[in-house]
């Protein structure tokens, strides 16, 4: 009596890498890396083109590049994605409560 044929093992898939997962979460909401990295250094082409950037202090600096970095976030990945207004407020609350004279 003959052996009954088996089905061919269907191959899988590779497993995503923890690092390409992240990726694709971070996409939906961030936008593709290369759009999103082109915008940020856009924008921050003209912060740095401005007439007082060279008088900011360092935690005024940062905060616009962070926000020019979120910005570009929103204008590439999920515009409703509230952790980046989130962070924009985050950032420019620092300085404000610097300029108030508030121990951060």
């Amino acid at each position: 009596m003959a052996t009954p044929r088996r089905k061919p093992a269907r191959k899988r898939a590779p497993a995503l890498s923890a690092m390409e997962q992240t990726y694709k979460e971070r996409k939906s909401a961030h936008g593709a890396f290369p759009e999103m990295a082109r915008v940020t250094q856009a924008l921050k082409r003209v912060l740095v083109d401005t007439p007082n950037w060279n008088t900011l202090p360092d935690d005024m600096k940062e905060t616009l590049e962070m926000n020019a970095h979120k910005t570009a976030r929103i204008l590439c990945g999920d515009p409703d994605h509230v952790d980046h207004w989130h962070d924009l407020v985050g950032y420019s609350g620092l300085v404000e409560k610097r300029l108030k004279g508030v121990k951060i």
